[in-house]
């Protein structure tokens, strides 16, 4: 980038479907933050072996909303439908490279 550019904090209202899998986002008008996630992986028994992982997916267009607050017992993992809008907190240079990738012709 050109001498003196800084990338700066932004905040996007989107619908959830369109935001990138571990977006940092809020609700609306909230202020307590949430990694967005496409599924999620549960290692039971301690171990990496295959046959001890569960990969929890929601149903198409839906999303997981996962808390990321550190207060105690805010351990919170919800579902929400791709259509509900978040506020995503994202600096410009990154929101950038998201909109160039959005709009990539596919590879052939």
């Amino acid at each position: 980038m050109g001498e003196g550019y800084r990338s700066f904090p932004m905040k996007v209202l989107m619908p959830a479907h369109m935001l990138p899998d571990g977006a940092l986002v809020t609700k609306k008008t909230g202020s307590v933050k949430f990694r967005i996630r496409r599924q999620m992986r549960f290692y039971t028994g301690g171990g990496a072996d295959e046959s001890q992982r569960q990969t929890i997916k929601p149903r198409d267009g839906c999303v997981i909303l996962v808390d990321v607050g550190d207060d105690y017992g805010r351990d919170a993992v919800n579902i929400y439908p791709g259509s509900t809008e978040f506020m995503w907190l994202v600096d410009s240079d990154e929101l950038e490279e998201w909109l160039r990738d959005c709009h990539e012709p596919p590879s052939k």
